[in-house]
C-alpha cells in the first residue's frame, strides 16, 4: 500500500508536450484559407465546440465528485478552474473572431485560437486519463487491502476453530459420559464434519468473502458446542484435568 503512483505533475507534463508537438505540426503543416465565410464557419464552430466541452467537462466531474470510492483521491475528482478558464477563453476569443473575422486579419490570431483549442481539450483529457488512473490504481490497494484482510480474519478463525476441536476431543477422550452424551445427539459426528469443512482452507492462501462466512459459522458452531459441554455435571472436574 506504500507503493506510489504516476504523480499527477507528469500527466501535465506530458500534456504539454503533447500540445507542443500538435501545436508546431499544425503551424508547420497546416494552412487556412483566406476566406471570410470559411473563417467565421469555422470559428462559430470552434465557438460553439468550447460551450460543448465545457459543459461536458463540468457534467462528468460534478457527477463523479458526488460519488464515493475507496480511498478517492480529491486532487482526481476536483474540477481543474485552469482548464474551465482556458475554455472560456477559448469560447470568448472565437466569439471575438467570428465577428471581426475579415480577409486582411493575420492568420496568426486564428492558429493562436486554435492552439487555446487544443490545449484545453488536451488538457480536459490529461485529467480524465489522471482521474481514471487514479481510480484503477486505488481500486487495486483496495482489493489487495481486502485480501489481506481475509485472510488475516481466515487464519484467526482458523486458530480458534482448530483449538476448540482438540479440546472438545480432549474433553471427550477423558469423560466418558461427555463422550455418550456427544454420541447420543450425534455431535461427535458434526464435530468432524466441521472439522473436515475447515480442513481445506489450512492449505489455501487465496481466500474470498464466502469463505470467511463459511469458517465464521464452523466456529460459532464450536462456540456453540462448548456451551453445551459446559453445561454438562462433569465439565468442572475434567476441565481441571485438562488444564
Amino acid at each position: 500500500m506504500k507503493k506510489k503512483r504516476t504523480p499527477e505533475l507528469l500527466y501535465w507534463f506530458g500534456c504539454l508536450v503533447l500540445f507542443a508537438a500538435i501545436f508546431y505540426s499544425f503551424i508547420r503543416y497546416v494552412s487556412i484559407p483566406i476566406n471570410k465565410p470559411f473563417l467565421q464557419s469555422m470559428e462559430i464552430s470552434l465557438f460553439f465546440c468550447a460551450i460543448l466541452f465545457l459543459d461536458l467537462y463540468l457534467l462528468a466531474f460534478t457527477y463523479i465528485s458526488t460519488k464515493s470510492y475507496h480511498f478517492q483521491d480529491e486532487k482526481a475528482v476536483k474540477v481543474k478552474y485552469y482548464i474551465i478558464t482556458s475554455w472560456v477563453v477559448s469560447l470568448l476569443y472565437h466569439f471575438a473572431l467570428w465577428l471581426m473575422s475579415s480577409e486582411e486579419m493575420r492568420t496568426a490570431y486564428y492558429q493562436l485560437g486554435i492552439a487555446i483549442t487544443l490545449g484545453s481539450l488536451i488538457f480536459t483529457i490529461g485529467h480524465f486519463c489522471f482521474y481514471f488512473s487514479t481510480i484503477k490504481f486505488n481500486n487495486k490497494i483496495y482489493n489487495t487491502a481486502m485480501f489481506l484482510e481475509n485472510r488475516r480474519q481466515i487464519f484467526e478463525l482458523l486458530r480458534g476453530i482448530l483449538y476448540m476441536y482438540h479440546l472438545i476431543r480432549d474433553i471427550m477422550d477423558k469423560d466418558s459420559e461427555i463422550l455418550q452424551m456427544m454420541r447420543w445427539n450425534q455431535f461427535d459426528i458434526l464435530l468432524e464434519e466441521m472439522a473436515d469443512e475447515a480442513q481445506p482452507y489450512v492449505h489455501t492462501s487465496s481466500y474470498n468473502r464466502e469463505d470467511l462466512e463459511k469458517l465464521t459459522g464452523v466456529k460459532l458452531w464450536m462456540e456453540n458446542m462448548l456451551m453445551i459441554i459446559e453445561q454438562h455435571p462433569n465439565y468442572k472436574d475434567v476441565s481441571k484435568s485438562t488444564h
